[in-house]
């Protein structure tokens, strides 16, 4: 930090130039004694060389502990100054990003005849992202507060703020079950503890599943027959092609929180959950099961608005192990881009089980009260109408969210018909 003249410093070579020249002036000597104390504070200072060679070396570490979090919780930013020898005064000030609130009053710190400074602030994030700490602000006096340096820096330090997953009952399910071990009771009969029904009893049937009740009534044998246990496999899927509505509670935004409640939510339910990004770089995350899931999909969902691109997705190229074919397919897209309702389209037309969730919660801005402008909004609205009764006829069930209550998925008939929900903003 190169040093320059303070403000006492230029302060009192003012005041000593003044009294000088009117002394001169005024050819009054007795003048010169009131420059005397000023002058006297300039040479003590103890400056050596040319000012602009005067420099101090500062040491700033910037943590942030815990380095990640979920929206809405504190953490503690610690800014801790070391300079290379003791100065007269050492001050620091913090201007956090914008996304990061602060409950404390003041947000800087000074030090007298010190060389170490350290301060804590307490800072909340209000959005989901990877963001900067913000500036540091760092003032130094030294040489009798003759010599000062100031320096604004922004430490490299990255907070990690996860989305704050939306409350989600996991009720919807695919007709079709693979086959595997899971929690889920299956239209077969097979081992499971599930009751499906009583039948008569055939050869083969072990005797532990005789229905002994039953079977003394009816005069001959009658066996409990229970469900298959099936596992269920879930690909949340989002649409990052538009981003539209406030910060914070954008369609993107709902649609990141609503994508992390599903898998928290299925996950509980030990169901396998897996997820695909559509929108800029292709990402996708294969079906698996447990917590740690959980958490590779939060660090997936970081990075959908790092990118933004005009190239149609292609979904053959993610591998057929991120998209089973009995799975789940949960859509979370405003419904805006030509090219997520392509996809969504090209899913069903595959045979996957596909509901989509509109995270559309504003329309088109009432640029003014004309007959154009009416019905330019009315022809959007009659247009969202078709896309989703469209939809709808190729068995896509379509169900509305703005982010304020729990994500509501309705339940698939297993009957082969889908029951169509249709609705959303404008």
């Amino acid at each position: 930090m190169p040093g320059r003249p303070s403000p006492l410093f230029r302060r009192l070579v003012g005041v000593s130039t003044l009294v000088l020249a009117l002394a001169v002036l005024t050819r009054r000597a007795d003048l010169l004694p009131l420059a005397g104390p000023a002058l006297w504070v300039i040479a003590g200072s103890g400056r050596s060389g040319r000012p602009g060679q005067e420099s101090r070396r500062v040491a700033l570490r910037a943590v942030v502990e815990p380095p990640r979090c979920f929206e809405g919780e504190q953490v503690m930013a610690r800014l801790t100054l070391c300079a290379s020898e003791p100065v007269e005064e050492l001050a620091v000030r913090l201007q956090p990003a914008a996304v990061l609130q602060s409950t404390r009053g003041d947000l800087w710190a000074c030090a007298q005849d010190t060389s170490e400074l350290q301060m804590d602030v307490p800072v909340t994030p209000t959005q989901w992202g990877r963001w900067s700490l913000g500036e540091v602000r760092v003032d130094l006096r030294w040489a009798r507060r003759m010599r000062a340096a100031t320096v604004t820096v922004r430490p490299e330090v990255d907070l990690v703020v996860f989305p704050r997953p939306a409350p989600a009952d996991a009720v919807a399910g695919p007709r079709t079950l693979p086959y595997g071990v899971g929690d889920h009771a299956s239209r077969q009969p097979s081992e499971g503890i599930e009751f499906a029904g009583i039948r008569r009893y055939a050869a083969g049937d072990p005797a532990r599943r005789i229905n002994w009740p039953v079977s003394t009534r009816r005069g001959t044998l009658y066996v409990t027959s229970y469900a298959a246990e099936r596992p269920v496999d879930v690909v949340v899927m989002v649409d990052a092609f538009s981003d539209v509505g406030p910060p914070g509670s954008s369609s993107l935004d709902l649609a990141v929180r609503g994508a992390t409640g599903l898998a928290q939510a299925y996950l509980r339910q030990r169901d396998r959950v897996g997820l695909v990004v559509i929108g800029g770089r292709p990402r996708w995350l294969t079906p698996s099961i447990g917590e740690r899931q959980f958490y590779r999909v939060l660090d997936a969902v970081m990075a959908v608005r790092r990118d933004r691109s005009y190239l149609r997705p292609a979904l053959a190229r993610v591998p057929r192990a991120a998209l089973p074919p009995s799975a789940l397919v949960v859509v979370l897209s405003p419904l805006l881009d030509d090219r997520g309702l392509e996809v969504i389209r090209d899913l069903r037309q595959r045979g996957f089980e596909v509901v989509v969730i509109d995270v559309l919660t504003i329309g088109p801005p009432d640029v003014g009260a004309g007959r154009m402008a009416a019905a330019a909004l009315r022809l959007w609205r009659l247009e969202r109408e078709a896309m989703r009764y469209v939809l709808a006829d190729l068995g896509i069930v379509i169900t509305p969210w703005d982010g304020s209550g729990p994500i509501d998925l309705p339940a698939l008939r297993p009957s082969g018909s889908v029951r169509p929900a249709v609705g959303g903003a404008g």
